[in-house]
């Protein structure tokens, strides 16, 4: 079976037969224009369809997007540090993944 996207790296994931096999199918090209932060490209699916996708972490988020992110997952990652965080997250907009991350850290 393949993991979720939160389920743990193990060992034994790593050495699962069918999550090789899939990443077989799988062809990665690196831009040397984006960074490490950066993904861009396509999935092709077995249907024919193509999916594009486009992500960059040290973008801005809008503020609603950190407060549901913060919501749905730090509060409950991070306890008291979460909500503490998310409080001072009101009129704060365009906060990028490092402000976000400083923020983090001084909470």
């Amino acid at each position: 079976m393949i993991p979720a996207m939160t389920d743990p790296i193990t060992d034994a994931l790593a050495r699962d037969g069918e999550l090789a096999a899939f990443a077989k199918s799988v062809t990665v090209i690196g831009d040397p224009n984006g960074t490490d932060l950066q993904a861009e490209g396509e999935v092709s699916l077995v249907s024919g369809q193509v999916v594009s996708f486009r992500h960059d972490l040290d973008a801005p988020l809008g503020n609603q997007v950190l407060k549901e992110k913060l919501s749905d997952q730090g509060g409950s990652a991070i306890g008291e540090k979460g909500r503490h965080i998310l409080g001072k997250l009101d009129g704060l907009d365009g906060m990028s993944a490092a402000d976000l991350g400083a923020l983090l850290a001084g909470a």
